[in-house]
């Protein structure tokens, strides 16, 4: 299943649901990564998430030893 990473239009940061600090994401993920077989992680984001955020959140991933970065994206829901 991987390792969850959600980020908010309000800059805040999430692994698995847990709030974390920019500073301490690295470190964070690293020690999900260890705990798990499966070093894929898993980006959550919305439309309002600005795309220089996601660059940097992504580039710390791959630094705390990500294999694969799978991007979770919700279908636009059309309005009736």
């Amino acid at each position: 299943r991987g390792t969850t990473v959600t980020l908010t239009p309000k800059q805040e940061i999430y692994v698995n649901q847990k709030k974390v600090s920019e500073d301490n994401l690295e470190k964070t993920l690293q020690d999900a990564l260890s705990a798990s077989p499966d070093k894929t992680v898993i980006l959550r984001g919305d439309k309002d998430v600005l795309l220089g955020d996601t660059v940097k959140i992504m580039s710390i991933i791959k630094r705390a030893g990500a294999s694969e970065i799978a991007i979770a994206a919700e279908a636009e829901r059309k309005a009736r």
